[in-house]
């Protein structure tokens, strides 16, 4: 990977100029309502030592961290705190993570559909924005990243047929927290169009374009956001997705190969933090649902609730389990 120098006490970028640039751009994409918190924040940061903004050697600038984090949180909207979000799996894996108290997250690397991680650099450059990045920094950075997807739809036919092990599987239901630990981030997908145009990925390779005090800006940091963004075809999904990303060397991971053949990093995290083996997982499971197609539900409702106890002393009203209210299931074999 290149390194960029940066010298932040020469970035002579005006702070209005900015914001009104980028203003015809959110008004020209219909976003200028939405965006209105992110320019706020650049009018009214106080700038530390690295200043709003931060200019490389090679006659480019860019936001620094903070505000760029927010500039795609507004742009990608918030989860309310409080939210269910669903993650729809297998029985194993509840077994799994009740017993060794672990819940996994796979690197970006090893998606079901491997072209996802790139679809939104892809859209980019057809829109005249090259990556900064060679190929194998992509690799190196998406291993070191990784991610589960969620759903915002509790007891959902499609998504049970997908992903809930055609319906015989359970779903895992969330509670967002208010507050995540540095290094996470969690955000609704943004889709493109049924045309295959995608508004906010235009918006980002716009701005991108832009050009103020003879510097043309950029986003340093677009590598991770570029994995909440999809083609429209999932959008009946409601995808949410929980990204972790670590600044160190890659260390301490579990290594698998998915059935897709994707030799992918796995990252655990404690769901009771008793142990204190590993990090924290930074949401609360609150529900358990029993798919359509679970076997002999309503015996295994209450023996679910033992093992919940037994295992990790978790209570009914810490931890609801419920079966699906679907009744019509029609299989997909």
């Amino acid at each position: 990977m290149k390194k960029i120098s940066i010298i932040p006490a020469t970035c002579c970028i005006n702070e209005n100029d900015f914001c009104n640039e980028a203003s015809k751009l959110f008004r020209k994409h219909g976003l200028e309502k939405q965006m209105i918190p992110f320019i706020i924040a650049v009018k009214e940061a106080t700038a530390d030592k690295k200043g709003k903004f931060v200019t490389h050697e090679n006659q480019d600038f860019e936001l620094n961290q903070d505000l760029e984090n927010l500039f795609f949180k507004t742009l990608l909207g918030a989860v309310p705190d409080n939210t269910y979000i669903y993650k729809y799996t297998s029985w194993n894996n509840l077994s799994r993570i009740c017993s060794d108290n672990t819940i996994a997250m796979a690197s970006v690397l090893g998606m079901n559909d491997s072209s996802e991680y790139f679809y939104a650099n892809e859209f980019l450059k057809q829109h005249g924005v090259e990556s900064p990045l060679e190929l194998s920094d992509h690799y190196l950075i998406g291993a070191n990243t990784f991610i589960t997807s969620f759903s915002l739809l509790k007891d959902d036919l499609t998504m049970w047929r997908l992903y809930g092990n055609d319906a015989n599987g359970i779903s895992l239901g969330f509670k967002v927290a208010d507050s995540l630990p540095d290094g996470f981030f969690l955000a609704p997908i943004s889709y493109a169009e049924k045309d295959k145009s995608h508004p906010k990925l235009e918006l980002v390779a716009e701005m991108q374009k832009m050009q103020i005090s003879n510097l043309r800006f950029r986003f340093e940091r677009f590598y991770l956001w570029q994995n909440f963004f999809k083609p429209y075809d999932y959008k009946i999904e409601k995808e949410i997705r929980l990204l972790y990303t670590e600044s160190k060397a890659l260390s301490g991971l579990n290594w698998s190969k998915n059935k897709e053949g994707m030799i992918t990093g796995v990252k655990l995290f404690e769901i009771d933090y008793c142990d204190k083996k590993y990090p924290l997982y930074p949401l609360e499971l609150k529900k358990i649902i029993l798919g359509p197609e679970f076997d002999r539900k309503q015996e295994n409702e209450e023996i679910l609730k033992i093992m919940l106890k037994s295992l990790r002393g978790w209570t009914e009203e810490q931890v609801e389990v419920i079966s699906s209210e679907i009744n019509n299931y029609r299989s997909s074999k």
